[in-house]
């Protein structure tokens, strides 16, 4: 099993940004990435493939999400622990700090003006 990073798993999905592969996964439709650094992130290459081959396939949304279902139980199977939890987890965190990131650069604007 090989780990691709964001740029490789862009590229694989034919996504332009971050936040397209960030949507998929907060939609169910990609499987949780996975800490392989203090700051990257990465997602297992055959679950990308076999995402992959669902949309080609012409797979529902619905169809997809159990797929991602599985590859998730499969995962957790494998290395005995849950993924989803944490990434929810650290998903708002992220959230929130960016959201108390651009209050801050409001406030620093309004200072100016």
């Amino acid at each position: 099993m090989k780990i691709i990073r964001m740029p490789a798993i862009m590229a694989a999905m034919g996504y332009s940004s971050h936040t397209s592969v960030y949507a998929e996964i907060h939609a169910g439709l990609l499987t949780h990435l996975v800490q392989i650094g203090q700051r990257s992130v990465g997602l297992p290459s055959d679950e990308v493939d076999a995402v992959n081959a669902a949309k080609i396939a012409g797979q529902t949304e619905q169809q997809r999400r159990k797929l991602v279902d599985q590859l998730h139980e499969a995962r957790c199977a494998k290395f005995g622990e849950s993924f989803k939890p944490t990434w929810f987890e650290r998903s708002a965190q992220m959230k929130r700090q960016a959201a108390n990131r651009a209050k801050r650069k409001m406030a620093a604007k309004d200072e100016v003006a």
